[in-house]
């Protein structure tokens, strides 16, 4: 299980702004869908949506992909910005994305292989494992 990520920066033209993009290019067996961000809605109208993390297995089950309804609900996206003043800090929250994300792949990897099975024998009164 693979995804490809691309990162673009840029830096203002006067000192002490910093911007890195982070786009989910493809996958494999995963969705490219891992950001997750949280729509917020001010109160003149205008909306914001805030990265918050990479979406581990469960949160791909339980967050949607899309945009959401009601507002300041979670969703998940395949692209996120970072901007700072502080070059150093940025390329840190950078990479620390990239190792959420490699845990993530590991994480789904993880589950598609079982280790074990149980099996059971359900009654009306009872629930027994079977060896």
């Amino acid at each position: 299980m693979n995804i490809s990520v691309t990162t673009q920066s840029a830096q203002s033209e006067r000192p002490g702004a910093y911007r890195t993009d982070i786009t989910i290019t493809s996958s494999d067996a995963i969705t490219t869908y891992l950001f997750v961000k949280q729509r917020i809605v001010r109160l003149d109208g205008s909306v914001d949506d805030t990265f918050a993390a990479v979406a581990g297995p469960a949160e791909i089950e339980d967050i949607p992909q899309s945009a959401p309804e009601p507002p300041s609900a979670f969703f998940r996206d395949n692209q996120v910005s970072f901007i700072s003043t502080n070059l150093n800090q940025l390329t840190d929250v950078v990479n620390q994305v990239l190792t959420d994300l490699q845990l993530t792949v590991q994480q789904s990897t993880d589950l598609l292989t079982f280790t074990s099975s149980t099996n059971y024998t359900i009654s009306p009164t009872s629930i027994t494992i079977v060896s």
